[in-house]
C-alpha cells in the first residue's frame, strides 16, 4: 500500500468525483493510515516515529471528514485513537483529542466515548501524579462502562478498574484499593470463564493483591497470592496465543521485580523456583 502513497492525493482527487465523495476519501485515508500503523507495530522502534507521525496526520484528516458526514461516533473513536498514537509525543495535543472525544460522547450519548476518553485522561493524570483528578475521571469511565453501546463494556470496566488500582496504590489509598482489586479479580475471572482463555487481568489482579498484602505486612497472605498466580499461569499459559504470551511474561517479570515474596534474597525457595520455571516455559514458547 505504501508503495502507492505517492498517488494518494491523486486518488483523493478522483474520490471527490464519486457519488459519496467524503466517504470514499475517508476510506482512502484510512487505508494509508492503517498501512503506516502496521509498519510501526511490525518494526518496533525502528522508524516508528515517522510512521506514527504520518498515521496521525492521516487520521486527523479523517476526523474532519467524519464530522462533515455527521458520523460522530466514528469521529470520536478516531479522536481517541489519535490520542493513543500521540502517547509518546505531545501530551497537550493528546489531552485535547481526548477532551474533544469526551465532548462528542456527552453531546450525543455515546457512553463508549465517555468511557474511553475519561480513562485516557485519567491515566494521563495518574502518570503526572494528579491522583485525585485521575480517580474522578476513572470513576466516570467505570460508571459509563456498563452503558456502552457495543460489546466492549466488560473490557472497558476491567481496564478502568486496573487503572484505578494503579492510581490508588500510588496514592496509598489501600482500603479502597482492596475493594477495586476484588472487583477486578471477579470481572477478570468472569472474562476467563466466558472466553475460555486466561485473562491477563486475572493475573494482574493477583499481583496487585499480593502487593497490597505485602504493604500491609501480611507476608503469608502475599505468598498464597503468589502461589495462586503461579498456579493460574501454569494451568493456562499453554492456551494463550503467542501474540499475547509476551504480556503474561512481562507481568510475571514485574511480580518478580516488585514483590518481596519473589526476591531472591528473602523469598521462599519453592516460589522462586516455580516462578523461574514458568518464565522459562514462556520464553521457550516465544522462542526467546
Amino acid at each position: 500500500v505504501l508503495a502507492r502513497e505517492g498517488r494518494m492525493e491523486e486518488l483523493l482527487e478522483e474520490g471527490t468525483t464519486a457519488d459519496d465523495p467524503d466517504d470514499i476519501c475517508c476510506k482512502i485515508l484510512e487505508i494509508f493510515a492503517n498501512a503506516h500503523e502496521m509498519q510501526f507495530i511490525g518494526i518496533g522502534q525502528r522508524d516508528s516515529r515517522h510512521h506514527r507521525k504520518e498515521a496521525v496526520k492521516l487520521q486527523k484528516r479523517r476526523v474532519v471528514l467524519l464530522g462533515k458526514m455527521q458520523r460522530f461516533r466514528d469521529q470520536g473513536d478516531v479522536m481517541c485513537f489519535i490520542a493513543q498514537l500521540l502517547e509518546d509525543g505531545d501530551e497537550a495535543e493528546m489531552a485535547r483529542y481526548y477532551r474533544m472525544a469526551r465532548a462528542l460522547g456527552e453531546e450525543h450519548g455515546f457512553f463508549a466515548l465517555e468511557c474511553r476518553s475519561c480513562l485516557g485522561l485519567g491515566q494521563m493524570a495518574s502518570l503526572e501524579g494528579r491522583y485525585e483528578e485521575a480517580l474522578d475521571l476513572m470513576r466516570n469511565a467505570l460508571a459509563a462502562a456498563p452503558l456502552t453501546e457495543n460489546e466492549h463494556g466488560p473490557m472497558y470496566e476491567m481496564t478502568a478498574l486496573d487503572a484505578m488500582a494503579t492510581a490508588l496504590f500510588h496514592a496509598k489509598r489501600f482500603d479502597e484499593l482492596e475493594e477495586v482489586l476484588q472487583r477486578l479479580q471477579a470481572a477478570a475471572k468472569a472474562a476467563t470463564a466466558r472466553d475460555g482463555v486466561l485473562s491477563l487481568l486475572e493475573v494482574t489482579s493477583l499481583f496487585g493483591i499480593a502487593r497490597l498484602h505485602e504493604v500491609r505486612g501480611e507476608p503469608r497472605k502475599a505468598a498464597e497470592d503468589v502461589r495462586a498466580l503461579l498456579a493460574l499461569v501454569r494451568e493456562h499459559h499453554h492456551a494463550v496465543e503467542p501474540s499475547l504470551l509476551g504480556a503474561f511474561r512481562t507481568q510475571l517479570w514485574h511480580a518478580c521485580e516488585h514483590l518481596q515474596t519473589l526476591d531472591p534474597e528473602v523469598g521462599e525457595e519453592e516460589l522462586l523456583k516455580s516462578a523461574a520455571v514458568e518464565l522459562a516455559r514462556m520464553q521457550l514458547r516465544l522462542g526467546a
